[in-house]
């Protein structure tokens, strides 16, 4: 079993990457993915961490 702060020193810079990735099925695909981050990792790991990045999505470039 991976403890959550190995799980997010590890998983957390990919997300971001690819969060900013400049293709937007990349991008979707990580988006489809959050619902299941934030349940598996837990509110305040997502408002610390995740909360952020998803209001980004949110914005026009």
């Amino acid at each position: 079993v991976i403890g959550i702060d190995l799980l997010s020193q590890s998983l957390l810079p990919a997300i971001v990457e690819l969060a900013e990735d400049r293709h937007w099925r990349v991008r979707l695909a990580i988006i489809e993915y959050i619902p299941l981050l934030a349940s598996q990792l837990g509110v305040g790991f997502f408002d610390d961490k995740l909360g952020a990045l998803c209001m980004q999505w949110l914005e026009d470039q």
